[in-house]
């Protein structure tokens, strides 16, 4: 699908409203990229209804939507809160919507591009809501600003678009090179500076896997000199009490693993992480019961929580609405069996598509890579899942397989080896 000039436009300030849609509302559940895309569908309608556009709906497509719809209503049916649910139901619908068209439109490494800087350019936004801000105001560096409570979504943001930005600095040459090693450094500095312990999981194994491919190796010596300035950066900045907030912080990722430990005269608890990993076990726990397959219907959880007893039980009787804080939990509880294999099935479907795709360009890896940090995330965050950012990166990816020749053959091998014969 070729795009017109006046569609182009609103395409482009749709890409550049996904990385804050979340941080910019408008009304009810309504937000600025979402204006955007409804204002594209119509324009793209009128065209279609003229008779000068073809959306080549394929019947696959249309017995993908079908049947991962059926199983969402289906599961809503006996959900103890279908209600809630319905509208949850009408996002994921058009979230897909949102995957088809930019899988539809004709792939191109621009659009790629401007959804990087635009996201760059949000993580501008947020380091100084996150550092500078309070810096200049004489206040003290800590975790309950607002931003940082809200810290799922830059993390996210960062998961998704900063392994394509890296391979978009190794692909290009002269000033765009400069301005995508910029581009990955603010995408970097935001992760850090949103605490967010799974983006830096996520973000720093995929920066691990971009060693053992020759399109993507080159990326990695400059994330070790831009990891070493980072910390001598962050010091001089935060100031040497601050630096030691981030670093407790950061050694609680440790914590869930050994327990308790000293850091700089400190103990580190795992309580915390502890809770996590238990209400993780107590989800998927209750959730082998006879909606195993299709789940206990969408927006559930956060109702149901409160009927797993312990610790999640709240003050007031009323019940936690806390997520579980990992995607596949969740999505195993509210969603079922069918929901798991959808989510984490078009993830590795997409991922092997692109590794196999027979062209020697990074961005190949760097989509891939994306989808890989996105699906790591998802183990401490379950809104992964309706992130714009993901479906769009998604759309990306097919646009891009369906864009080039796909290898018939390619032996059948270990994730580190697969990249390594890319």
């Amino acid at each position: 699908m070729q795009l017109t000039k006046s569609e182009n436009l609103v395409f482009i300030l749709f890409l550049a409203l996904v990385p804050v849609y979340r941080w910019m509302p408008i009304v009810s559940n309504i937000v600025a990229a979402d204006v955007v895309f409804i204002g594209l569908m119509g324009m793209l309608a009128l065209r279609f209804f003229a008779g000068h556009l073809d959306f080549r709906f394929s019947q696959y497509d249309f017995l993908f939507f079908l049947s991962v719809t059926s199983v969402l209503v289906f599961g809503l049916i006996f959900s103890s809160i279908p209600d809630q649910g319905i509208d949850n139901l009408a996002q994921i619908i058009y979230l897909f919507v949102v995957l088809y068209v930019v899988k539809t439109v004709k792939y191109s490494e621009r659009y790629l591009e401007l959804l990087v800087l635009f996201g760059a350019i949000f993580c501008f936004l947020a380091v100084g809501e996150l550092v500078v801000r309070p810096i200049l105001r004489g206040g003290m560096y800590v975790l309950g600003m607002r931003f940082i409570r809200e810290a799922t979504h830059p993390q996210i943001v960062v998961s998704a678009l900063m392994p394509i930005s890296a391979t978009l600095f190794i692909k290009n040459q002269g000033f765009k090179r400069k301005l995508f090693l910029l581009t990955t450094f603010m995408l970097y500095i935001t992760v850090i500076f949103s605490f967010s312990r799974g983006g830096i999981i996520a973000v720093h194994f995929v920066i691990f896997l971009m060693a053992f491919s020759r399109l993507t190796r080159g990326v990695f010596n400059y994330f070790l000199y831009l990891m070493l300035f980072m910390l001598v950066a962050i010091y001089i900045v935060l100031g040497h009490q601050n630096f030691l907030y981030l670093m407790y912080r950061m050694a609680t990722i440790f914590a869930v693993i050994f327990g308790k430990f000293s850091f700089a005269g400190e103990n580190i608890s795992n309580i915390h992480g502890a809770d996590r990993v238990e209400l993780i076990k107590a989800t998927i726990e209750h959730s082998f019961d006879w909606k195993f397959f299709w789940g206990h219907g969408l927006d559930s959880f956060a109702n149901d929580v409160s009927s797993f007893g312990g610790r999640w039980m709240s003050g007031d009787g009323k019940g936690t609405k806390m997520s579980a804080h990992n995607l596949p939990a969740q999505m195993i509880y509210e969603m079922g069996v069918f929901g798991i294999l959808f989510y984490f099935g078009l993830g590795l479907y997409l991922v092997q598509k692109l590794f196999r795709t027979a062209v020697k360009d990074p961005v190949k890896n760097g989509l891939a890579l994306s989808i890989i940090a996105l699906m790591i995330n998802s183990n401490t965050d379950p809104g992964v899942f309706v992130e714009r950012v993901l479906w769009v990166v998604a759309g990306f990816a097919i646009a891009y397989v369906t864009a080039h020749k796909t290898m018939k053959s390619v032996p059948s091998q270990a994730m580190p080896h697969a990249l390594n014969n890319t």
